[in-house]
């Protein structure tokens, strides 16, 4: 069985990866398509699902606040990319943003206690 510090500690630590990750996908000059032939906008809804995932998982009370620090890191990617020879794209936000709600909302269903418990986290 995992302790709920435990998977507290595992899911920052995957969090940070993610973070990193994405601001190192999204704030490097663009060298093609990285990854399978999706659309930008799959990329994007899909990395902020990810990243706001986790978190929601074990503080499903705070969804409000990690998805408003995941849509806020969409935001200010954007603002950043044109210095490093990238685009600013509106259509990257709502992607980032649809990406981050979904994913708190997943997160907390998978949060709720008998999820978790039925997963041997206690």
């Amino acid at each position: 069985m995992v302790s709920r510090a435990g998977l507290k500690k595992l899911i920052w630590g995957v969090t940070a990866i993610m973070f990193v990750v994405i601001g190192v996908l999204t704030l490097t000059p663009y060298a093609g398509e990285l990854g399978p032939p999706v659309g930008d906008k799959v990329q994007h809804f899909i990395a902020f699902g990810a990243l706001a995932l986790p978190l929601a998982v074990v503080y499903p009370r705070q969804i409000l606040w990690i998805f408003l620090a995941a849509s806020a890191y969409g935001v200010l990617i954007e603002f950043l990319q044109p210095y490093v020879g990238r685009y600013y794209e509106r259509g990257d936000i709502v992607a980032d943003t649809i990406g981050a709600a979904l994913g708190v909302a997943f997160g907390r269903l998978i949060g709720t206690q008998a999820v978790l418990g039925r997963l041997g986290v206690r």
